[in-house]
């Protein structure tokens, strides 16, 4: 057994030479065996080893037995250990949910002090392979796809700071899959994250069981574990052992297809990423958050099988984790995709989707409390200059509330953003005009305010066409099909009533150069990116 395990944990690259692994352990078979074989592996490969043990309150005199036991066992050992006690029934009176969601909670939250503690960059988990038949079996009754099939991850990262969407992982509990690799990566910014390993998957309960009794090693047994009031007890108690008069290998054979599920799902994933090229953008909060926009002229050419797959994944980037989001939830927003513009649909996280005139957004509810863009990732027409509420400093001049361009000079904006503007000689640089959506010429001798830097404000118009129609700013967002959401985080340059430039968009037809101009007015957004693509 110790040698299929070892194996199992090099194919998943689950602990190298110089690691610092925490390890979970109640006192139960399995985690007694997990401190067992990693106390053994860290003595031959050089890696630091402590333990945790978590009393949840729930069991009393029995609970307290059980860190007792653990507490020796590691002394014995000479393993470092940790003790918590935490009031798990209390913590569920309080926030309301289940008695097994907040005891798992609290014992992942005690996991991650623990990691500060001794700066380690793995937990390491005693779930084995009987669990994950459980786990596969409690998806299939709940209602499932392939995605609930591939049962419990071997590895998986955690971000360890409190949030309430964070993923609390597969453990009893019956949770969803965690983020994929890839999901971890687009969401690693602003993280602290730990690495959780499980290297037991490759075995069964009997197997564990049958190395102990070889080792005359004691255990502690939880008589909660007979309690059929419990999900988890049911299905191990009751289901899996009829399978197992089938076969005494199903569960052992359930692992096996879960591996081959989670390879044809991480496949389908990277399909949908490819097939989406184009399709989507994601555009970072300051929060270390991201919203989605999705571009319908692209999205609908993608095969429906792989839209569904992408719109897990972009679901998955905005909460957090794919954590709770169902396939209900991925048919709710395709057909919200065939509604009307403005319809909108909730979903797990305080996440919205909502329909727009490109296609779709799907963002946090900080968006809507005014969490913008920190400027970093992509940079285009969702990224959005907030001038009205900018950093004021010693040399910008304020006109009712509104920030004046300094010319020549820079303006701040906010992220980092600001505002450069010069004034040229135009028979000198006529050759030069740009052609870029944040670098633009205006005819400065036109001006006839000051140039203000704000949001939209009503009675705002501008000029169409050079004939001097004039438009208003409303009426021109609405034709843009400028969604409502972000009309009003728009960055305008204002010439009194007169908009002389929706950044990011056109600017009036009353300011641009003509062979009669003298000056211009040249204007540039500049920051994290300093030259702006053209259009």
């Amino acid at each position: 057994m110790q040698k299929k395990i070892q194996l199992f944990m090099e194919q998943h690259h689950m602990i190298e030479r110089g690691d610092r692994v925490v390890a979970g352990v109640s006192g139960g078979a399995d985690s007694v065996c997990l401190l067992l074989l990693l106390h053994e592996m860290s003595c031959r490969m050089g890696f630091f080893l402590a333990a945790v043990h978590v009393e949840h309150g729930i069991r009393g005199e029995e609970s307290r037995r059980d860190a007792d036991f653990t507490e020796k066992l590691c002394a014995n050992l000479g393993v470092p250990f940790l003790l918590y006690t935490v009031n798990a029934p209390e913590w569920a009176r309080t926030t309301g949910k289940g008695l097994e969601e907040a005891a798992r909670e609290l014992r992942y939250d005690c996991f991650f002090k623990a990691c500060r503690r001794f700066r380690a960059d793995r937990i390491a988990l005693a779930h084995h392979a009987n669990d994950n038949a459980e786990t596969m079996l409690f998806h299939l009754a709940r209602g499932t796809g392939i995605r609930g099939l591939c049962g419990i991850r071997p590895v998986t990262e955690m971000d360890m700071r409190p949030d309430e969407k964070r993923a609390d992982g597969d453990e009893e509990g019956f949770t969803d899959s965690e983020n994929t690799v890839h999901e971890q990566k687009e969401n690693e910014r602003n993280r602290e994250t730990v690495s959780v390993i499980r290297p037991l998957l490759s075995v069964t309960r009997e197997e564990i069981e049958q190395f102990l009794d070889a080792r005359g090693q004691d255990y502690c047994i939880d008589s909660t574990n007979g309690d059929m009031s419990y999900t988890r007890n049911r299905m191990r108690g009751l289901v899996l052992p009829e399978m197992e008069a089938v076969n005494p290998r199903a569960a052992a054979h359930m692992q096996a297809a879960a591996v081959q599920l989670q390879e044809i799902c991480d496949y389908l994933d990277e399909a949908a990423r490819q097939a989406g090229d184009g399709a989507w953008e994601a555009v970072p909060l300051n929060d270390g958050r991201h919203f989605v926009r999705i571009f319908e002229d692209r999205f609908s050419g993608i095969p429906f099988f792989l839209q569904k797959h992408l719109l897990h994944l972009l679901l998955g980037l905005v909460t957090g984790s794919r954590k709770n989001v169902t396939s209900f939830h991925v048919e709710s927003v395709l057909n919200l995709m065939r509604g009307e513009v403005g319809k909108k649909v909730s979903l797990p996280f305080r996440v919205t989707a909502e329909r727009t005139y490109e296609g779709m957004m799907i963002y946090h509810e900080s968006v809507i409390c005014g969490q913008h863009s920190s400027g970093t990732g992509r940079t285009d027409r969702s990224t959005r200059l907030q001038p009205w509420s900018c950093e004021e400093t010693d040399e910008t001049v304020r006109t009712d509330e509104a920030p004046v361009l300094r010319i020549p000079g820079e303006t701040p904006g906010v992220n980092g953003w600001r505002i450069r503007a010069e004034i040229l000689d135009f028979a000198e640089n006529s050759k030069k005009i740009p052609k870029n959506r944040y670098t633009k010429w205006f005819d400065y001798d036109k001006i006839k305010f000051v140039v203000q830097l704000r949001g939209r404000r009503p009675g705002d118009y501008m000029q169409v066409n050079a004939a001097g129609g004039h438009k208003k700013l409303n009426r021109y967002l609405i034709d843009e099909k400028i969604p409502q959401r972000e009309r009003d985080s728009l960055s305008l340059l204002a010439d009194g009533d007169h908009i002389m430039w929706v950044i990011g968009y056109r600017i009036s037809e009353a300011y641009k150069v003509t062979e009669e101009t003298k000056r211009v007015l040249c204007v540039q957004i500049v920051g994290d990116r300093r030259e702006q693509t053209d259009e």
